[in-house]
């Protein structure tokens, strides 16, 4: 090993050389875990247990960079109006309506699955979550336009190259009125690793599955799948 030697200038400053001494200087700030997707310095095992373990710890930590699309990117979601960018989940059919099976989706991230409970869910294949954000529900701009934060949301997955989809769902104050949303990003697990596991998100018993996603549908700008690719 290279051996540490120390000598003193001509003002008598003891200097140091070669790598490997450690003087001590100011503490800095704790870093933010790896698992910590929300960076508030708490495990939360129903955002943060990206495998699933029952655990968070740093085998839930994110695999990718997150780097900024450089590519041409579009998206689709169960909150936008019209073709080409509707994520087609739920059809009204006169005063009723039914869900769509498959789900209509130009990126081809959501689908429908069943859980160990029995239960139907929207499925992201390969998904994990990498981040997730609050964001106003609905607000005015600078511009005095109307925003939506599933737009925001949105926006932010199709911004980041390792972003497949996303998922939402209102955030509601005292009184019951939904005032922000919460938006997390979905990646895609390396084919090499766990290739096998799925997100799944808003599990409903499969008998009530057209009455739950009535209102789901009614209520886009609160609660919705986004998915995300290149053109």
């Amino acid at each position: 090993r290279a051996k540490l030697s120390h000598s003193y200038d001509s003002w008598g400053l003891n200097l140091c050389f070669l790598s490997g001494c450690h003087d001590s200087g100011i503490q800095g700030e704790p870093g933010i875990n790896c698992w910590d997707l929300n960076e508030n310095g708490v495990a939360d095992l129903a955002a943060e247990d990206t495998n699933q373990d029952g655990v968070v710890n740093v085998n839930d930590c994110i695999l990718g960079s997150g780097d900024t699309a450089t590519e041409s990117r579009q998206y689709y979601s169960s909150f936008a109006v019209g073709a080409p960018e509707f994520l087609d989940v739920y059809q009204p059919v006169g005063l009723a309506g039914v869900v769509t099976d498959p789900i209509v989706d130009g990126c081809s991230v959501w689908e429908w699955g069943i859980n160990a409970a029995n239960k139907s869910t929207l499925v992201a294949r390969e998904g994990y979550v990498i981040k997730t954000t609050t964001y106003p529900h609905i607000y005015t701009d600078a511009s005095n336009l109307t925003r939506y934060g599933a737009d925001d949301c949105a926006t932010a997955c199709v911004s980041r190259s390792d972003c497949i989809g996303a998922f939402y769902e209102g955030i509601q104050d005292a009184q019951g009125a939904t005032t922000a949303i919460q938006c997390s990003l979905l990646g895609k697990y390396p084919v090499s690793t766990l290739s096998t596991e799925w997100f799944s998100q808003f599990s409903v018993e499969t008998a009530n599955r057209d009455l739950y996603f009535e209102g789901l549908y009614f209520d886009r700008a609160s609660s919705g799948i986004i998915s995300a690719c290149s053109n």
